[in-house]
């Protein structure tokens, strides 16, 4: 029923969830892109239920709708919504997210955008972070950062200002108990190690506004402390890495 100029018909095979969400955005699209959306709603419902098809004209005889609402877009709309959503299957999106690995030439980035989607469609809450990060350790072709991700658990992936994603401390994490813990990892001079503790008796004694000041431009910032996670480098007294951070740029 659809032409070049329109909408091709609802797809009505494998994920009815899926094939409705994209469906409805090209045909709001086709409204705006042919001016339809300037006509009365009428019109707008009559072209889609025109261009939605046979099998999603039959699924509309089927709904009870009030006195109007047969005219009413939005009301249409939902009701296809709610019939089309109500399908999607959990179980089956899993097994998707669950089973889904880096393709030979898809970039690291893509991959990821592609896990979260998929996370997106498995109602998986809470755990959604935590489990992207795992299929990524899974599923990457990358050894390398396959295995940085396996050697510690704190680890995550951030997207910083320049865009990029980088597997980092979690900053949750950066509290005092891991910074005893990061102290452990890290091959930390003298200098520094004095002054973080220095600075955490200071904490707990009265000090000039300008002392405050000293003091927290001298400290080592809980970024600095990351990047030297990451490159199991050294921090200095100043608070800089003593040798590149070997981030995991992704």
């Amino acid at each position: 029923m659809g032409d070049n100029r329109g909408v091709m018909p609802l797809c009505m095979r494998g994920n009815m969830a899926e094939n409705w969400k994209l469906w409805r955005a090209r045909f709001e699209n086709y409204l705006v892109a042919s001016e339809v959306c300037k006509k009365d709603e009428k019109t707008q419902c009559a072209q889609l239920l025109h261009y939605i098809g046979d099998d999603g004209f039959k699924i509309y005889t089927t709904f009870k709708l009030l006195e109007g609402q047969q005219n009413k877009l939005r009301d249409l709309l939902q009701k296809f919504e709610e019939h089309f959503i109500g399908k999607e299957n959990v179980a089956y999106e899993r097994y998707k997210f669950f089973t889904y690995r880096q393709e030979e030439g898809e970039s690291l980035e893509d991959f990821i955008i592609e896990l979260k989607k998929k996370a997106s469609r498995c109602k998986l809450e809470v755990l959604q972070d935590s489990l992207i990060v795992t299929m990524i350790t899974c599923g990457i072709r990358n050894e390398a950062i396959r295995q940085r991700l396996l050697e510690d658990d704190t680890l995550t992936l951030v997207k910083k200002p320049d865009n990029k994603l980088r597997i980092c401390l979690d900053p949750r994490d950066l509290n005092e108990k891991v910074l005893t813990y990061v102290k452990c990892y890290l091959d930390l001079d003298s200098s520094t190690e004095n002054e973080v503790q220095n600075e955490q008796l200071n904490a707990t004694s009265e000090t000039s506004p300008n002392q405050e000041s000293i003091n927290r431009e001298s400290s080592v910032s809980s970024e600095d402390m990351e990047e030297a996670f990451i490159s199991r480098g050294k921090v200095t007294s100043s608070g800089r890495v003593t040798k590149p951070p070997q981030r995991l740029d992704l």
